[in-house]
């Protein structure tokens, strides 16, 4: 994919602009869910419980139930959680 510098050359890219956004935003969305699941696992003594770590295994084996093609379907789905 060819693409153009500040200087106004061309030049070529390794990887297609879009497709490094997705592989960013998938990497968010990473860190996002370990940080979520890092607080609210976590029981009175700063150890993960248990009982939650089964329960977000085993959600994490399912097919997710939502699915988005761009930011704002994203957002969408976000608000009306």
């Amino acid at each position: 994919m060819l693409q153009t510098n500040l200087r106004g050359n061309k030049i070529q890219t390794r990887i297609p602009v879009q497709t490094q956004r997705i592989k960013n935003l998938k990497s968010e969305v990473n860190l996002l869910r370990s940080f979520i699941i890092s607080i609210i696992g976590e029981d009175k003594e700063g150890n993960y419980n248990p009982r939650f770590t089964e329960e977000i295994l085993k959600a994490a084996e399912e097919k997710p139930t939502n699915s988005f093609h761009n930011s704002k379907s994203f957002l969408k789905q976000l608000r009306s959680v």
